[in-house]
Order: structure tokens, then C-alpha cells, then sequence
């Protein structure tokens, strides 16, 4: 049975994604951390120890800000700069990486639009975008040389563009994703 204990969601930097690629051994570059608290302990006892640590042990390392989070989220005296990550903790499934991606509801005119780009036979309702895909609004803008024939933009009602401002942290949102053969090839943005 899972714990009980208080977890928490801490969003990786592309540098501790990129840390957690090479000590997990997965080719898919994970942007969430969700941690129980029992992990996070007194700074004094994140020192390597004297014999050292195991092959398959290691620490991520923390940017100011998320010391300031996990400090105020787990009520610690002092900072800690890194959590030690064991496999140990990662097969009781105490620290958790994933790659996070969210649900938006579609509207019938977004769910005609994906069955007429895609070779989807039925209407779906919900399409799943994995971080990735969304990228800053002038990027969205269709390149001088056009798009690939297979290439296509799914456009956001208001309220769907302010979940993926909320979800993506946008400065400002975005009114359309661009949906390319690759992406659904690679699973990045998914229609259910």
C-alpha cells in the first residue's frame, strides 16, 4: 500500500532534467519531481559519507528557489541544497519523476478539426500536450517557408489558453498549438 505521507511536486530545471536522464537511464527527459517527505532530512545528513556512496546513488541538486520551496513546504530549519536520490527510494516509489503533461476538454469544433487533420475515424474528446509542445507565442507564427503538409494548428478557446498559461508558466498565453506529425508520432501531444 502507497504511504500516507505528504508528497510534493517540485518543477525541474532543463540542467536537473537533464541530471535525472542520466542517472535513471531513460531516454524521455522527465520536469517533475514528486517527493514524500520523508525523503528530505536535515541538512547534516546530505554529506557524502566517508565510504562513500553507492554506483546507483546521487544527489539532485536544488536551484535557490526550490531550497526556499522545499524548505517552507517541509517546515526545515535550514536549507537543504540537494536531495540524495537512492534507487532504493525510487523503487518505493518515494521520489517519483515524470514527465508532466495535462487534460484540456476539447470543443466540437477543435474535436471536428483533429478528424480532419488526423487519421482519427472518431471524434475525440480530450487532447494530452506534454511540456515540450508549448513554446512562446512568436514561435507559433507560421514560418515564411510555410508548414509541412501534415503540420497544422489546433487554436485554444479563452479558457483553454489560460490553463496552459497556468500550466506552462507563460508570461503571456498562447491562442494556438502547433501540432506536427512528429509530436504525435513521439506521444508529446496525444487525443483521446
Amino acid at each position: 500500500m502507497k504511504s500516507q505521507e505528504k508528497t510534493f511536486k517540485l518543477k525541474l530545471s532543463s540542467w536537473q532534467q537533464r541530471i535525472v536522464q542520466d542517472f535513471t537511464e531513460v531516454s524521455t527527459l522527465f520536469d517533475t519531481a514528486i517527493i514524500e517527505s520523508g525523503v528530505i532530512q536535515c541538512p547534516a545528513s546530505y554529506k557524502i559519507p566517508v565510504e562513500g556512496i553507492s554506483r546507483r546513488d546521487w544527489v539532485l541538486y536544488l536551484t535557490d528557489r526550490q531550497m526556499e520551496i522545499v524548505q517552507e513546504e517541509f517546515g526545515l530549519k535550514a536549507p537543504v541544497s540537494g536531495i540524495n536520490v537512492t534507487a532504493g527510494l525510487i523503487e518505493k516509489g518515494a521520489i517519483v519523476f515524470e514527465q508532466r503533461a495535462f487534460e484540456l476538454k476539447l470543443e466540437p469544433w477543435q474535436q471536428r478539426m483533429i478528424q480532419d487533420f488526423t487519421e482519427v475515424s472518431t471524434l475525440v474528446d480530450t487532447v494530452i500536450i506534454k511540456p515540450g509542445v508549448i513554446q512562446c507565442p512568436a514561435s507559433y507564427k507560421i514560418p515564411v517557408e510555410g508548414i509541412s503538409r501534415r503540420d497544422w494548428v489546433l487554436y485554444l478557446t479563452d479558457r483553454q489558453m489560460e490553463i496552459v498559461q497556468e500550466e506552462f508558466g507563460l508570461k503571456s498565453p498562447v491562442s494556438g498549438i502547433n501540432i506536427t506529425a512528429g509530436l504525435i508520432e513521439r506521444g508529446e501531444v496525444l487525443f483521446r
